[in-house]
């Protein structure tokens, strides 16, 4: 499985996500990605990775604290991917971080 934690730049009053780029092995079967939310984020959205083949089963977790999607991982690319965030302290802001197969 591969991780990524989703937290609030306060500096950058934006969201983060760390790992900003998944890497993800190709040709080792279908691979679960969980993207979690820190203290500081109270509740996010992973849009645009449906529709390409590449990415399925999308579940997002109770109160929007966490997601998961399941990569095929049959095919070398790049894919890019919007998190939408709402910080504890209010609004929404989104970012285009990436996933990238054949890279680990």
């Amino acid at each position: 499985m591969a991780q990524a934690t989703v937290s609030w730049d306060s500096t950058g009053n934006r969201p983060r996500v760390n790992p900003d780029n998944i890497d993800v092995s190709v040709g080792n079967g279908a691979q679960v990605i969980r993207w979690d939310a820190d203290s500081s984020i109270a509740s996010f959205n992973i849009l645009g990775l449906d529709g390409n083949g590449e990415f399925i089963n999308q579940i997002q977790g109770p109160g929007g604290k966490w997601v998961t999607i399941v990569d095929k991982a049959d095919r070398n690319g790049t894919w890019n991917y919007t998190v939408s965030a709402q910080p504890v302290a209010g609004g929404s802001v989104s970012i285009d971080p990436k996933i990238t197969n054949g890279s680990a």
